[in-house]
């Protein structure tokens, strides 16, 4: 091996670790060690993340912790507005996400702050969301965990465990006229 500027392979290999530090916090990659995951967001998990976490709807994670959602109607005309009613039997963090009928995902209330036991509305009382384009199936998920939800790490095995639950419902064309027969 040549020699660089005078250095043998171990001072050079000592020189090239002491350079190469790890800046900021560290996001686990179980494929490959630790570094920027694909489509990694620090503000919410990716599109890829949340297809897996849907997948597990359904399944009781955390026995502690039972979680429902429901709208009603199961149906919407475009430009109607939405209510989004869950509730959670002990103190969790909770995670709102919206998959719209063109698939793509769009966070609707954020995990980061406790929700007390009980009933919960979305949007809370004086707001308003309305249905919009394009019609189809949407889902909403309802993702909660004893504890703050780390988007970088769910794919790790120390992740905290989570309960997925969803609902669906019915976006239509147009607006519906009242009054008519």
């Amino acid at each position: 091996m040549p020699k660089y500027s005078g250095m043998d392979r171990q001072a050079l290999r000592d020189k090239l670790l002491s350079s190469t530090l790890p800046r900021g916090t560290p996001r686990p990659n179980n494929l490959c060690g630790f570094g920027e995951l694909g489509d990694f967001d620090s503000d919410g998990p990716s599109e890829s993340l949340l297809e897996r976490l849907r997948s597990d709807v359904g399944e009781q994670r955390v026995p502690e912790l039972q979680l429902a959602i429901r709208v009603n109607p199961l149906a919407y005309h475009v430009g109607e507005p939405i209510r989004i009613r869950f509730s959670n039997t002990g103190p969790c963090f909770c995670t709102l996400v919206n998959r719209g009928a063109h698939g793509h995902y769009t966070i609707l209330r954020n995990g980061n702050q406790p929700v007390a036991a009980g009933e919960h509305e979305f949007p809370e009382a004086g707001g308003m969301a309305k249905v919009t384009e394009p019609s189809g199936i949407e889902e909403i998920l309802l993702i909660g965990s004893l504890q703050p939800i780390r988007w970088d790490e769910i794919a790790t095995p120390h992740a905290p465990p989570l309960t997925v639950v969803s609902v669906r419902y019915e976006v239509r064309p147009g607006s519906r006229v009242f009054g008519k027969k």
